[in-house]
């Protein structure tokens, strides 16, 4: 399946296939002059791919920095705060409680209260979330070779 963000779905250019959706996208439109361009990654992922999951890593961003500096009053109110529907909110929740970034007291049997877990440990988890690291988001002109392949 062709799938490349510039919308033009028919191979009449070198493809690459992405190794975590397995649609195929323009080489050129990825960035990369040919199929045989050194920079071209082992593990391939288009930009479809990667924009989604760092739009999941935003959302969670979101939800990490709720959770510290305000107070998770429900999976209702979280799914409002975020912007997102309650069925997501809920999933957020659950990786919350998994990843050990909240813990849950039980008020009665039908309320839960949601407190932000804070110690060293999760302290590190957290920095992790929010590390950048150190990408190149583009070659400036004088490191792109014009000779011909």
């Amino acid at each position: 399946m062709i799938n490349c963000i510039c919308r033009i779905n028919h191979s009449d250019l070198d493809m690459l296939q992405c190794d975590k959706c397995n649609a195929w996208s323009h080489t050129v439109c990825c960035g990369f002059f040919s199929n045989n361009d050194k920079r071209i990654p082992q593990f391939y992922t288009c930009n479809i791919c990667l924009d989604n999951d760092i739009s999941r890593l935003a959302l969670y961003r979101r939800a990490l920095s709720v959770n510290y500096n305000e107070e998770i009053l429900g999976v209702g109110w979280l799914g409002k705060r975020l912007g997102v529907k309650e069925g997501v909110a809920r999933r957020i929740v659950k990786k919350l409680l998994n990843d050990g970034f909240i813990e849950i007291i039980a008020l009665n049997t039908r309320q839960r209260k949601y407190v932000a877990v804070k110690n060293e440990n999760v302290k590190k988890k957290v920095k992790k979330y929010f590390y950048i690291g150190k990408v190149k988001h583009s070659l400036p002109i004088k490191d792109i070779s014009m000779a011909k392949p």
